[in-house]
C-alpha cells in the first residue's frame, strides 16, 4: 500500500470536528496496520504498510524529524540524537502529517477569505497542533489509557507503569494524564541562569475530571499551588548545591521531596528544572 491510501483528515468544519478526526484517524491507522489491540504501538510497521522510509540522520539543532514526498519512495527523516522514546513520538508526528495531503486544516470562513495567503501561517501552526495529538491518540489512545489509567494509583509509579507499558516517556505520560483530566497534576518550571534559579512557567492545575463541584476544584487548584510554592525553595536549594557537584546524567533521574504527605517529583534537564505532583 502507498501514501495514497493513507486516511486524510478533511475539510476542518470546526474544533469539534477536529478532535473527532484526530481520534478516528488514529483508529484508522491502528486498525489497518493491526494494532488496534495493541498497547504498544509501533510506528515502523505504520510507515512500512504505507511505504514509507524510515531514516535515521543528522538534522539541524532543535529539528526532531521532517517528511519527505519530493523523492521516489517517500521516507521520514529522524533525528539520529534523539532518544528512543523521542524518536517514535517524531516517527507518529511526521506520519500524522500524511494526512493533510488533500486538505489543508483551514475553516470554512478561512477557505471564502481573500486573504488566505496571510492566514497560512496560522494554518500551518493548526496542523502542526492536530500532528502532535494525532501522535499522542496513536501513542496513548484516549479509550485504552483512561481505561488502564484507572486501574492505576494516582502517583509516580502509576505514572511510570503507563509510560512503561505505552512505551512513552514520563512526561508524555504525564501530559497525556492531564489532557484527559484523568488525575489531578500541578506542574512548575525555573530555569538556572546566572548561578540563580528563576521561574520560568506556572501551570494551572490540572483537575481530574471526576471532581465537578466548583469549590471542590478550587480547593483541590488551592493545595496544589501550596504544594508547590512550599516544594520550591527545597528544588531550588537542590539543583544550586549539586549544580556544579552532579554530572548532567546524574541530575536527569527524577527525584522527589515530600511536602505534608504529598510527593513533588523533579528533575533538570539542561537548565530547566521540571516539578510536578499528582493528587
Amino acid at each position: 500500500m502507498n501514501i495514497d491510501h493513507f486516511p486524510q483528515f478533511g475539510v476542518l468544519e470546526d474544533w469539534a470536528y477536529g478532535n473527532h478526526r484526530v481520534v478516528q484517524i488514529a483508529k484508522l491507522l491502528r486498525g489497518v496496520t493491526g494494532q488496534k489491540h495493541r498497547i504498544t504501538f509501533d510506528p515502523l510497521l505504520c510507515a512500512t504498510h504505507f511505504g514509507v522510509e524510515i531514516r535515521e540522520t543528522e538534522l539541524p539543532p532543535g529539528v526532531s524529524g521532517r517528511l519527505r514526498i519530493d523523492a521516489a519512495c517517500p521516507r521520514i527523516e529522524i533525528n539520529r540524537e534523539d532518544h528512543r522514546l523521542r524518536k517514535r513520538y517524531t516517527m507518529c508526528h511526521e506520519l500524522a502529517h500524511l494526512s493533510f495531503q488533500e486538505e489543508i486544516p483551514a475553516t470554512p470562513k478561512e477557505r471564502a477569505d481573500f486573504d488566505l495567503v496571510q492566514l497560512i501561517p496560522n494554518v500551518q501552526k493548526r496542523e502542526e497542533i492536530f500532528c502532535n495529538q494525532i501522535a499522542a491518540e496513536l501513542l496513548m489512545p484516549t479509550q485504552m489509557f483512561r481505561r488502564i489509567a484507572k486501574t492505576l494509583d494516582a502517583n509516580f509509579d502509576g505514572l511510570s507503569a503507563l509510560a512503561e507499558g505505552f512505551d512513552v516517556s514520563i512526561s508524555a505520560s504525564l501530559q497525556r494524564i492531564q489532557r484527559l483530566a484523568i488525575w489531578s497534576v500541578g506542574r512548575r518550571e525555573w530555569r538556572i541562569h546566572g548561578g540563580e534559579v528563576e521561574t520560568r512557567r506556572r501551570q494551572n492545575p490540572t483537575i481530574a475530571g471526576n471532581i465537578r463541584r466548583s469549590r471542590d476544584k478550587k480547593d483541590a487548584q488551592r493545595q496544589i499551588s501550596q504544594l508547590l510554592d512550599k516544594a520550591e525553595s527545597f528544588i531550588r536549594q537542590t539543583f544550586l548545591r549539586s549544580h556544579d557537584a552532579c554530572d548532567e546524567k546524574s541530575m536527569r533521574k527524577y527525584q522527589h521531596v515530600l511536602v505534608c504527605g504529598t510527593e513533588v517529583h523533579f528533575v533538570k534537564f539542561k537548565n530547566v528544572i521540571h516539578a510536578f505532583l499528582i493528587l
